[in-house]
């Protein structure tokens, strides 16, 4: 019995509970709104449109140090996790020793399997760690552009469809359930042929 089985669920839910503490620091240390604004808009290269309903510019930090900080944590964290859930099931399923009773059918759903994996990672790695990185990168080092802004949010924001739809393509057991409907509706109906054997039809004569 695997030492896993019994932390797994208080792991999953640590992870959890840390998802909205990890940007708490920036906001318990956010500075005073009123002298921060005129720094704020002073450091940008070039002034934003502000609302017109009188709506006053928010000043999450001027210190740079604690909100790169808190990203950085917030990405390595759950980035750690998957990095280790990807590893111990390749090396369980790909590099092990096999139990003798293992069948070849089997090895070869376990390499299916971590191919998918793969594949669903990588979009995580595109859609996610390169723009987090590049949000800290261009904070860094002052850059500002707004064509890349954008990019950014829009990788970030359609991340998790993306990951979605990736995890239905790659996994079989989720590509048939999603396609069911769709084949169920297109499926010709089959026709019962009844063929009366040798013994029915002797008996049938006979009576």
């Amino acid at each position: 019995m695997s030492w896993w089985r019994h932390v797994r669920k208080y792991a999953i839910a640590f992870s959890y509970i840390l998802v909205p503490l990890y940007f708490l620091p920036p906001q318990i240390a956010r500075p005073d709104q009123v002298s921060s604004r005129p720094i704020a808009l002073a450091s940008l290269p070039c002034l934003p449109e502000l609302p017109s309903d009188n709506r006053e510019l928010y000043v999450v930090a001027i210190d740079i140090a604690l909100a790169s900080a808190s990203v950085a944590v917030a990405e390595a964290t759950p980035c750690s996790e998957v990095a280790t859930f990807l590893f111990l099931n390749i090396y369980h399923l790909v590099f092990a020793e096999k139990p003798s009773g293992l069948s070849k059918k089997t090895v070869q759903m376990q390499h299916k399997l971590i191919i998918s994996l793969i594949v669903q990672s990588s979009v995580t790695v595109v859609l996610f760690l390169t723009p987090v990185n590049a949000i800290i990168f261009f904070v860094l080092l002052g850059y500002q552009n707004q064509a890349y802004n954008n990019l950014i949010v829009f990788a970030l924001a359609i991340h998790g469809i993306a990951s979605t739809l990736i995890m239905i393509i790659a996994h079989k057991p989720y590509r048939d359930f999603v396609l069911y409907p769709v084949m169920k509706f297109f499926e010709k109906p089959s026709a019962i042929v009844i063929i009366p054997s040798f013994q029915s039809v002797r008996s049938i004569v006979e009576s």
